[in-house]
C-alpha cells in the first residue's frame, strides 16, 4: 500500500447453506493523500486462490505440506464467481493477473489526485 493512500473497508457476509455458498458485499473507500497520482489497484482474492491446482497457493500447499489439496476433487475447491465491481455505483471491468489467479487489478478511467 503507497504511504499517502488512505483506505476504508465495510462489508458484510451472508451464508447460504443451501447452496454452501457464501454471499460477499465490501465497500472500499481508497483516499490519496500522497503527492503521486493512483491509476492501478491490486486486490487480493484468497477464495480464488483456492480455485485451481494450478494457484500459486496451491503449490505452495503443495511444496510445504502435502498433496490433499493438490489432488483434492474440484468442487471442494474454493472459488469467487458471479464478481462485480463499481466505482461510484458504475460496474467496471476488471481482470485476474497472469500465473496469479488470486490477484485482481483495477485501473481507473481516469488518476486518483490527491
Amino acid at each position: 500500500m503507497s504511504q499517502g493512500l488512505n483506505v476504508k473497508n465495510q462489508f458484510s457476509v451472508n451464508l447460504k447453506t443451501d447452496k454452501k455458498t457464501l454471499v460477499v458485499s465490501q465497500k472500499i473507500k481508497l483516499t490519496n493523500n500522497s503527492s503521486e497520482g493512483l491509476i492501478d489497484f491490486f486486490f487480493n482474492d484468497w477464495s480464488h486462490a483456492y480455485s485451481s491446482s494450478k494457484s500459486p497457493l496451491s503449490q505452495r500447499l503443495a511444496e510445504e505440506y502435502d498433496r490433499r489439496f493438490y489432488l483434492g476433487i474440484k468442487s471442494k475447491r474454493g472459488k469467487t464467481f458471479g464478481l462485480k465491481i463499481s466505482i461510484n455505483r458504475k460496474e467496471i471491468e476488471w481482470k485476474r493477473i497472469d500465473n496469479q489467479i488470486d490477484i485482481i487489478k483495477i485501473s481507473l478511467d481516469k488518476t486518483l489526485q490527491i
